[in-house]
């Protein structure tokens, strides 16, 4: 489980995240899709505990993994068409 609470995230006067607060369960599969420079690698880098945010809590199980995938990949994700 990953639990994010009230994250607050600014790079000099562009705000990135106000209050961002949310849960990824046991099981749950997400994906983080945005324009470039909207964060999304931001979360990741909380997640690994680097390049903290500016406020905020990040909590996660110890044994909580996560596979990263990047645009190059989608073709893994595509089902055949028959």
């Amino acid at each position: 489980m990953l639990r994010v609470a009230d994250i607050v995230k600014s790079y000099a006067d562009r705000v990135l995240f106000a209050n961002l607060s949310f849960d990824i369960g046991d099981r749950d599969r997400i994906a983080l899709i945005g324009p470039n420079g909207s964060g999304k690698n931001d979360i990741i880098r909380y997640n690994r505990r680097r390049d903290p945010p500016d406020s905020g809590q990040v909590i996660k199980k110890q044994r909580w993994h996560y596979r990263l995938f990047t645009t190059g990949h989608q073709s893994q994700f595509e089902k055949p068409i028959t």
